[in-house]
């Protein structure tokens, strides 16, 4: 499915856990992964240039550098003996610059990553990098949250997928990586939309019966789909289905026209990023003219 995927990696033990799903990812043997750290240069105030600091030495890019390209290196080691075609790549500078520029450089056409590095060199996924990535990259960016490092895989396929809707065509832009996900994983698609409260608000007309005609359409080509509706708060209604439908991977667009880019741009999606027990794959939607 993805002949090239990058994965930030940022030294920290917490970053390596997205590995966890490249076995997931790279079912083909013409698959080949890229492991990438962007060592961040580290600028000292005048009073740290004056101390005899006893870190100097572990803080000179030459040595970090190094340190770097030796965690890769053991990573790469790891993932060859899964049978998996695996590189490694260490660059100086600001994470996500480098991270977006590699991406165009591989051709990759998948990112995968951590998105909450805990301490020390792990900060630079939070926040912002990773905001940058879901509004720049240009291919999906797959992320793993800390409330998904406990989970356990259960088996290597993605079985059910939840595809998160908002009944724009912008939204409706995931559905072609959705339905390849499905038939090479063999996958259930729910096709899910929050609805506005009360149900009977006008503002829900014809929701499900633009779902019904995707579902249709899906089936047509093959897949397995059905539509599921809540009402009420997005991020709550949709963290509750992929508990109670017991969810593999959200299939999510980074735009919807009326409503989704709130979802993910805002805090709906921060709180989904933070709490989702499973990957979350972006997937940024083009403005349709």
């Amino acid at each position: 499915m993805f002949s090239t995927i990058l994965v930030p990696i940022d030294g920290s033990e917490y970053s390596a856990r997205i590995l966890w799903q490249i076995k997931r990812l790279a079912m083909h043997e013409a698959t080949s992964v890229e492991l990438f750290t962007a060592v961040v240069p580290i600028l000292e105030s005048w009073r740290e240039r004056q101390e005899d600091r006893q870190d100097r030495s572990e803080r000179h890019p030459t040595l970090r550098l190094q340190d770097a390209q030796r965690n890769l290196d053991k990573l790469v080691e790891g993932l060859t003996k899964e049978g998996i075609k695996a590189s490694a790549r260490v660059e100086r500078g600001h994470a996500a610059d480098l991270i977006l520029r590699r991406a165009e450089e591989t051709g990759a056409q998948l990112v995968a990553v951590a998105t909450h590095g805990r301490s020390g060199p792990g900060l630079w996924l939070r926040g912002s990098v990773t905001q940058r990535l879901l509004q720049h990259c240009p291919v999906p960016v797959l992320c793993l949250n800390p409330h998904a490092e406990e989970q356990e895989i259960q088996g290597v396929l993605f079985k059910h997928i939840l595809v998160p809707l908002d009944g724009s065509s912008r939204s409706a832009q995931v559905l072609p990586l959705a339905q390849e996900f499905a038939k090479i994983h063999e996958s259930e698609l729910v096709l899910h939309a929050v609805g506005a409260t009360p149900p009977d608000n006008p503002v829900n007309d014809g929701m499900v019966d633009y779902l019904e005609r995707l579902q249709q359409k899906l089936e047509e080509a093959g897949c397995k789909a059905r539509v599921r509706v809540d009402f009420g708060a997005p991020a709550k209604e949709i963290l509750e289905a992929v508990d109670s439908e017991k969810i593999d991977l959200v299939v999510i667009g980074t735009h919807g026209q009326s409503g989704l880019e709130k979802w993910v741009m805002g805090s709906v999606t921060e709180k989904i990023l933070r709490r989702c027990p499973t990957p979350l794959l972006v997937k940024r939607t083009a403005q349709l003219t």
